[in-house]
């Protein structure tokens, strides 16, 4: 931390800089998840959760006592909709799911990670930021509803071809991993993906 009050100005300088920045990057991402869901399949959007943390404390509750990193709930975080209605889930019924890391080293299972239950060091991250998309596909009619079909489902890792799931054979999955910058200078080849293999 800086000594002196020149150090400390120009920190302060970079925080506002670096939270201006997060704040803009959130009014592009979030719109963006919810324009190439309704683009690709006419999804609507189901929930988001931070992925890798838990959601800021509540008002009552000490921050100082929770991880730093619940207060950055977008960094590793996921988006899902669904082009269905509640109920007992139908052929072709599909969920679309958005898995955001702005750096994939904040991923739990990073070999920065495994096995530490500490807070990650900022300072020692250096991963890739990348957006996993996946789609989920129900094979056939099902008395349960979609949520009930895929709540065991472990996330895949890149699955060019449409794949049955091994946890629950009423469902089958596929998915890519984008690049962020990529993700944001050309959303129309998210849109194309997801289409494509809405066409298999």
């Amino acid at each position: 931390m800086p000594n002196n009050i020149e150090q400390a100005a120009h920190l302060v300088t970079q925080l506002q800089q670096a939270h201006r920045i997060v704040a803009a990057f959130y009014q592009r991402i979030l719109p963006l998840f919810d324009s190439i869901a309704s683009k690709a399949m006419d999804a609507d959007f189901m929930y988001w959760y931070p992925s890798e943390t838990s959601r800021p404390c509540s008002q009552y509750s000490r921050p100082s006592r929770s991880w730093a990193w619940d207060f950055l709930p977008i960094y590793a975080s996921e988006h899902v909709y669904k082009n269905w209605d509640s109920g007992s889930a139908k052929k072709g019924d599909e969920t679309l799911t958005f898995r955001l890391y702005v750096d994939d080293d904040f991923r739990s299972s990073s070999s920065l990670r495994v096995g530490k239950k500490n807070q990650p060091d900022p300072l020692q991250l250096d991963g890739q930021a990348v957006v996993e998309v996946i789609l989920f596909r129900c094979l056939e009619d099902s008395e349960n509803d979609f949520t009930k079909l895929w709540e065991n489902i472990p996330w895949p890792p890149v699955l060019a071809n449409w794949k049955q799931s091994e946890e629950c054979n009423l469902l089958e999955m596929c998915s890519s991993h984008v690049s962020l910058a990529q993700f944001l200078t050309d959303p129309d080849r998210v849109v194309q993906w997801i289409k494509e293999m809405n066409r298999i």
